[in-house]
């Protein structure tokens, strides 16, 4: 798979990560969620196994941002493919057009 947004390769998507790509919280709620987990995470007398569930839900909703953001790229590209595509259709037609013209003011010198 190509490079993510930030520089390294993403993983294939998980079941999960598509259950949370369907439902997803408006962005402000979910980077709300995001600081609290920050700063409950920076609780150095929370259990660790509290730790460890926090860290794993914050690295699940970064690589969630992040395949959105891989989402978004690849339909960017597509959309400007599909316009130059569209775009050099035209000049190929402009100069097939331009050519034709030519040709017939070259045998209508022929001619005369």
């Amino acid at each position: 798979m190509t490079d993510s947004a930030f520089g390294f390769p993403l993983p294939p998507a998980s079941h999960s990560t598509v259950v949370m790509l369907d439902y997803r919280y408006p962005v402000h709620v979910e980077r709300a969620i995001y600081r609290l987990s920050h700063l409950k995470l920076a609780d150095p007398k929370r259990p660790l196994c509290q730790q460890v569930l926090l860290s794993n839900f914050m690295y699940a909703y970064l690589n969630l941002v992040n395949h959105t953001l891989f989402l978004q790229s690849q339909e960017e590209e597509a959309e400007a493919e599909a316009e130059a595509g569209v775009e050099d259709a035209d000049v190929d037609m402009d100069a097939e057009a331009e050519e034709r013209e030519r040709q017939q003011e070259q045998q209508q010198q022929q001619k005369c």
